[in-house]
């Protein structure tokens, strides 16, 4: 990441900004161009980070895609726009995660179970409003990405969980004075995966 100081560090606001987004734009290696989907997900953050998805059990392009090449590319974000007024030096705000990890069927039923739960939860449904007869029509991918493999950037920077949701600077007093960073562009910057 060229600019360490809007990197976001660390399980905990990793999860903060996770909890606040309803969609992943999960990105396969396609035959001839890159596929990407947006899709609903649900999620647990342990040792690594597994995202949970699901899709018809009949499959479709993306599961074809995942039998010849396993690994993707999760990303997360939100953007704000204040495009009529500037707060904190800025006309913008936005978080986002990417992480990158291997996708595969969840054949388990416990494990199915679990990450099923995990997706109706994440996006705010109860299990009553699954009705029984579609769970075997469906299938749930599971995607391992390793925590050094997870990065996470904000324009504004976040160093407790706090931090972690969108400011409305239009509810704020006009404020125009920067954010001190100093103490994030002072520590030690985590390699790129594309250096």
């Amino acid at each position: 990441m060229i600019k360490s100081d809007r990197e976001i560090i660390g399980k905990e606001l990793i999860k903060a900004v996770l909890d606040m987004m309803h969609t992943v734009h999960l990105g396969f290696a396609g035959e001839e161009y890159p596929y990407v989907v947006p899709l609903n997900f649900g999620y647990e953050y342990q040792e690594d980070l597994i995202i949970y998805i699901h899709c018809r059990r009949d499959g479709g392009y993306k599961l074809k895609l995942l039998e010849k090449n396993p690994r993707v590319c999760a990303t997360f974000s939100d953007f704000r726009n204040y495009p009529d007024l500037m707060y904190k030096g800025h006309r913008h705000d936005y978080r986002s995660v990417m992480a990158f990890g291997e996708a595969s069927e969840v054949t388990d039923k416990k494990e199915f179970a679990r990450g099923l739960r995990l997706l109706l939860e994440h996006n705010h449904r109860k299990p009553g409003q699954f009705k029984a007869d579609d769970v075997p029509k469906l299938r749930i991918l599971k995607i391992v990405c390793p925590a050094d493999q997870v990065f996470g950037k904000s324009e504004f920077p976040v160093r407790t969980v706090e931090d972690v949701p969108f400011a409305d600077p239009y509810s704020r007093p006009y404020d125009e004075t920067p954010y001190d960073i100093s103490d994030l562009e002072a520590r030690e910057k985590r390699p790129s995966r594309f250096e």
